[in-house]
């Protein structure tokens, strides 16, 4: 019996260092490379692991990645009308929010983020457009008035502007001009290798160019999203249906 509880204790010890060994940079692996698969159903379990993480060594680290994750992953499951997911992780990504908001350093970051919780609320239930929509510009523009050269703020201006009604100032051409923005500040900060919050901003670039019938410069953008790269399959689908 004694031989038994020893062998399990060991099992677990193994367990729980294989799974510490595990850094932050080979998660980041793993999402960008389920973004680049198409496999986003893949980034539930890589938040529960990072929730984990953010348990056991309190390193904000994990926590910041998480709430990212959270964020794109809620935007997903809204392009794809998949509401049930979308309001049940919603949830945790503004819990994890308010967390973040305690500790993070960055305070651009934060109020974009928050922009975008309410920009989803409204988006779930068009109805509060009226309540929620008023919080997300205001987000939004404290997240202007703080940092406005961050690739994040650009890409949620962009995103604001694409979603909101025209008749509430909403515009595909003032969002175009956002996320080419939003592309280029991620370049120039050196953030553009093996991202796929940069790879999205210029994926949603290229269907706002296709949106007001630029499909040149649709083309230049996908091709370019290629070039860097070549193995993204929703672009590389795209390209060879094409």
């Amino acid at each position: 019996m004694l031989l038994k509880l020893l062998l399990l204790i060991s099992l677990q010890l193994i367990s729980a260092a294989l799974f510490a060994q595990k850094s932050l940079e080979q998660y980041r692996q793993e999402i960008y490379n389920a973004y680049i698969d198409n496999k986003l159903n893949q980034w539930e379990r890589i938040i529960n692991e990072l929730e984990r993480e953010y348990k056991t060594n309190h390193d904000s680290r994990f926590l910041k990645e998480k709430t990212f994750l959270q964020y794109g992953l809620t935007g997903y499951y809204l392009q794809v009308n998949d509401k049930q997911r979308a309001s049940a992780l919603l949830e945790k990504f503004y819990s994890g929010l308010e967390e973040l908001g305690k500790l993070s350093s960055s305070r651009a970051e934060y109020f974009a983020l928050m922009s975008a919780y309410y920009g989803f609320r409204l988006t779930l239930a068009p109805a509060t457009t009226v309540y929620y929509g008023p919080k997300s510009i205001a987000f939004l523009d404290k997240a202007m008035e703080v940092n406005p050269n961050h690739p994040l703020v650009q890409n949620e201006r962009g995103n604001a502007d694409a979603n909101m009604p025209a008749v509430f100032g909403g515009s595909t051409v003032k969002a175009i001009s956002s996320y080419i923005k939003a592309m280029k500040l991620y370049e120039d900060r050196g953030e553009a290798q093996r991202n796929w919050q940069y790879l999205n901003t210029m994926l949603t670039l290229a269907h706002c160019y296709e949106q007001v019938g630029r499909k040149d410069q649709a083309m230049i953008i996908f091709n370019k999203i290629l070039r860097i790269e070549p193995d993204f399959t929703v672009v590389k689908n795209k390209i060879t249906v094409k």
